[in-house]
């Protein structure tokens, strides 16, 4: 998983919003329970990477646009939504980036 989002990281370095690349790494850090899922609320997040709720739903929904996570849905058990889990997703895409490659600006 580490490699997955350092790729995701490095691939999508223009592209990410600052507050996106804080998002995107709370959520790695709080992934450890089950490989690659965050049980985390919008509030955590919001608190460890020390931005506002609303720009952590702008980042959310980027990531989720660039098939970077999944957010999952849950319910309790009389039918009331929990909170969602935030699901890293593997790249399909992502080859491992060499040394070699990275100092000649390969990717």
């Amino acid at each position: 998983m580490d490699q997955t989002v350092r790729g995701y990281l490095y691939k999508h370095k223009y592209t990410f919003l600052p507050s996106t690349e804080k998002v995107l790494k709370c959520i790695w850090r709080n992934a450890g329970e089950v490989y690659g899922v965050c049980h985390c609320t919008v509030e955590k997040i919001a608190t460890e990477a020390k931005i506002s709720e609303r720009q952590v739903g702008r980042a959310l929904n980027q990531l989720i646009e660039l098939n970077v996570i999944k957010r999952v849905p849950t319910y309790k058990e009389n039918g009331a939504q929990s909170r969602n889990l935030l699901v890293i997703q593997p790249d399909s895409n992502y080859t491992s980036i060499s040394k070699e490659d990275d100092e000649a600006g390969i990717s």
